[in-house]
């Protein structure tokens, strides 16, 4: 069913009430109309796993603007829905999290704003907001560059960097990523947590990731990190990430 909870359109598929579901946290500019969730949409009803996927604010059927919204604000979307999730079957649910859902998945366990069960980082761009900003100036034109750096909100086009979709993009945007960044506490939880990340990513490369030294960054003593060889960003684009993501969703799911 599609429903809609304080601006934000989501699609909710329950074929087994009272056993834990699924929500899946889209990467930046993504949604619930992108292939890669309706490959998990369509994974989860194989397997009959309760599903949830949604449109953050300023996307899709959701209600505003995109350059209206930030990063704040789809943190508390995401929170939201795993909310959704969590009342409709009375158990906690996994989260799928793509790129800089991630990070959200990240920022919702550090400050404890919802329970789950385990958590699936894929690519996670996991404090990436000033790495993102530099890549986004290093294939902007001088003349885009100095709008955006007067406070204008400016159209990125990556063309074919990773299938990229043009987006709005400003230095306000900017800033509330990096306000939203995780702080040096370690994320608390004895949750299973498992990133998997292409090693061939340009977006958010697995270096960057290894970097952040994600062991000590959660106190989970239950990690597990897969580097998944000449895959790319688009994880779940791919047969062999697609299977490895629904393989570890599948072993969590026992």
């Amino acid at each position: 069913s599609c429903v809609k909870k304080n601006g934000v359109h989501y699609s909710l598929s329950l074929p087994s009430l009272n056993e834990r579901g699924v929500v899946f946290i889209p990467g930046f500019t993504s949604g619930k109309s992108t292939a890669d969730c309706e490959a998990l949409r369509m994974f989860c009803d194989r397997q009959s796993l309760n599903f949830l996927c949604y449109d953050p604010r300023g996307l899709g059927e959701s209600d505003g603007k995109f350059e209206d919204h930030r990063l704040t604000d789809w943190i508390d979307d995401a929170s939201s829905m795993v909310r959704v999730m969590e009342e409709a079957t009375s158990n906690p649910p996994i989260i799928v999290a793509q790129s800089m859902g991630g990070h959200i998945a990240s920022v919702i366990a550090q400050r404890q704003l919802c329970n789950f069960h385990a958590m699936v980082l894929v690519c996670p761009a996991i404090n990436f907001g000033q790495i993102f900003h530099e890549l986004v100036c290093s294939l902007l034109p001088s003349d885009v560059l100095t709008k955006l750096h007067n406070g204008e909100t400016i159209t990125v086009d990556l063309g074919d960097f990773e299938d990229w979709e043009p987006f709005p993009y400003s230095m306000a945007l900017k800033n509330d990523f990096i306000s939203n960044h995780l702080t040096p506490s370690p994320v608390p939880g004895q949750f299973p947590l498992r990133i998997i990340h292409g090693m061939a990513d340009q977006s958010v490369p697995f270096t960057a990731m290894l970097d952040l030294k994600p062991q000590d960054i959660f106190s989970t003593t239950d990690l597990e990190i897969r580097l998944l060889k000449s895959v790319d960003h688009l994880v779940l684009s791919s047969e062999h990430g697609f299977s490895t993501v629904t393989a570890v969703i599948e072993g969590l799911w026992q």
